[in-house]
């Protein structure tokens, strides 16, 4: 029934709800956001992660920090799981966790936003001072109706700091800042949104945070930021901009380069985010919440690296539901091209049938040239997907279970939530092979 009142109601008065809502949804917590320097990050990929370096630097910097991402809500030290499925949930959720952050002390708080929530308002009644920007590649489209329009969506945040307030940091205020990557094909256009201040970062000669002297190991990454050196805990280089940002945020604050470096160091372990189950095997399994071309591009080329020859066996599917049915041909193009061998299986089918969504995604490897139980494998029940990919792996190999991450539940029919823990699937497979 929900679903068919919001289908019948004319766009521009679901639209003013959203709005309306948001602002109540602020005044109802009395604007909590005005208490505190807030960071909102957008992108495609890599929110998340992002955010998990930026909340670690600060706080091992003394700087106590709210943060509100797809994975987890944090207040300081305290976790909340985001059961929602929803980066951005409804308005009225978020005025109430930042307020839960102003009143616990927080001095900062990062907000994962999103399209999709900028589109319903959901940003509205935050003050945000500092916007940042991953990367962007087609997502969502068929939500927002075009690129073109999923990327001006995301634009809409960089468009708040040019009328924000400043706030008070350290005895002084703070110039509400836009922090841009230099190496993604869309920093042209959102660096020509006007902001007070604007910073960028990468790999790129012109970025304002520079990395450089990039140095790989199946386990490590390190990279110089001027005349400091950085040591990743975290494998994978695609890991690089997500600690730039943090590095940025930091010099913005003008926190020490030592506490820093420090806190880039510590964070080992991001839920759902190339996080590595361990085994007593003698090959490594990781779980992660790539579900799109770009994200799965970089995750599978990463670990072809750390697989230093060995194979890399991947494990995705595609949610369903109508979400962006395109990536379907996308995904399976990225994995046919860069992996060894793949099971398809459910990820969050929602309302669709998942045998359909798996033989779809089937039918593009093939087109891709590879050949049915030899090279892939269609196993809608997941589990048992997972077990068949554990299954084929060998001494050196890398197996990757995609898409679902550290989210607790699985979106299946009549979007009922399932109880779901991929890391806990994944232990428990690991005793059978």
């Amino acid at each position: 029934m929900k679903a068919l009142i919001k289908k019948l109601t004319p766009t521009f008065i679901l639209s003013w709800y959203h709005f309306f809502m948001a602002y109540l949804g602020a005044i109802r917590y009395g604007f909590p956001s005005r208490k505190m320097i807030v960071i909102g990050i957008t992108g495609t990929k890599g929110k998340t992660s992002t955010a998990y370096f930026v909340w670690n630097v600060l706080e091992h910097a003394g700087v106590k920090t709210g943060m509100l991402t797809t994975a987890a809500i944090k207040i300081g030290d305290k976790d909340i799981v985001n059961t929602m499925h929803m980066t951005m949930p409804g308005r009225f959720f978020i005025q109430k966790h930042l307020r839960m952050m102003a009143d616990a002390g927080c001095e900062v708080a990062i907000v994962e936003t999103t399209s999709q929530g900028i589109a319903q308002h959901r940003h509205r009644g935050i003050a945000y001072d500092i916007a940042v920007f991953t990367n962007l590649s087609p997502e969502h489209i068929e939500s927002h109706g075009s690129y073109e329009a999923y990327r001006e969506a995301k634009g809409k945040l960089f468009k708040t700091l040019s009328g924000a307030q400043p706030k008070k940091w350290k005895g002084a205020f703070f110039t509400p800042t836009s922090i841009l990557n230099h190496d993604d094909r869309e920093y042209g256009y959102y660096s020509a949104i006007t902001a007070p201040r604007q910073i960028s970062y990468g790999l790129s000669e012109d970025a304002t945070v520079r990395a450089t002297h990039v140095l790989t190991t199946p386990h490590t990454v390190s990279f110089s930021v001027d005349q400091d050196r950085f040591d990743l805990s975290l494998p994978g280089t695609f890991m690089i901009p997500n600690a730039l940002v943090a590095i940025a945020v930091a010099d913005l604050l003008d926190l020490p380069r030592k506490k820093v470096s420090e806190g880039v160091h510590t964070l080992s372990y991001i839920p759902g985010r190339m996080e590595e189950i361990k085994t007593n095997k003698d090959f490594r399994v990781f779980i992660d919440y790539a579900h799109e071309k770009l994200s799965m591009t970089a995750l599978i080329t990463n670990l072809k690296q750390m697989a230093q020859g060995n194979r890399v066996i991947v494990v995705f599917g595609s949610e369903g539901g109508g979400r962006d049915k395109s990536k379907r041909k996308d995904m399976a193009e990225v994995v046919a091209l860069l992996a060894d061998y793949a099971v398809v299986s459910d990820t969050d089918p929602y309302d669709e049938d998942p045998d359909l969504i798996v033989e779809e995604i089937g039918q593009h490897l093939a087109e891709s040239g590879w050949r049915r139980d030899e090279q892939y494998f269609l196993i809608s029940n997941r589990r048992s997907g997972i077990r068949k990919a554990l299954s084929l792996a060998q001494s050196g190999d890398i197996v990757v279970c995609t898409a679902m991450g550290a989210q607790e539940t699985m979106i299946r029919e009549n979007g009922k939530a399932y109880p779901w823990s991929e890391r806990e699937v994944v232990r428990e497979e690991l005793l059978r092979v």
